[in-house]
């Protein structure tokens, strides 16, 4: 039932901001959405779906287009009220599917890590997109997100 819900939003998505999508890209949408939670849009383009683990112990994230200045601040903030909400531990936020990441939403992402761990919960970034490993590697940040020097 939740991912049904959440084709339903990508779909409003595509809608919204006028965009062709293949079949082939409504596809690999709807693959990455079964299983997850729920969903939020972000007013640009960005997306996130949110999964706990099924021992309770770590809440996922996978956040999904470009986070830039008109995203920046609503990840922040959604993220940090993911990691305040939960009783998980730990809040892995998977950047696989980010295609563009600039200074101000590595800094929200900074500020989220930030407020999660003053609740006591590790925010850390897997499976870095090519985008995001740069940025996070050019800026010195791979230690803050749990990232190996030189991830991909």
């Amino acid at each position: 039932m939740c991912w049904e819900t959440a084709c339903i939003v990508v779909s409003y998505r595509s809608a919204r901001s006028l965009t062709v999508v293949s079949p082939g890209a409504v596809a690999e949408r709807v693959n990455l959405l079964k299983g997850l939670c729920y969903g939020r849009i972000m007013s640009g383009s960005a997306l996130i779906m949110y999964e706990t683990s099924s021992d309770g112990i770590t809440l996922r994230a996978a956040l999904a287009g470009e986070l830039d200045l008109a995203d920046a601040d609503e990840v922040r903030d959604n993220l940090a009220a993911a990691a305040q909400a939960s009783t998980c531990q730990f809040l892995q936020v998977d950047c696989s599917r980010v295609t563009l990441i600039d200074s101000y939403a590595l800094g929200a992402l900074i500020s989220a890590r930030n407020t999660a761990a003053a609740t006591g919960v590790r925010l850390t970034l897997v499976n870095p997109s090519p985008p995001v490993a740069k940025a996070v590697q050019v800026t010195g940040l791979s230690a803050a997100f749990g990232l190996e020097a030189g991830t991909r």
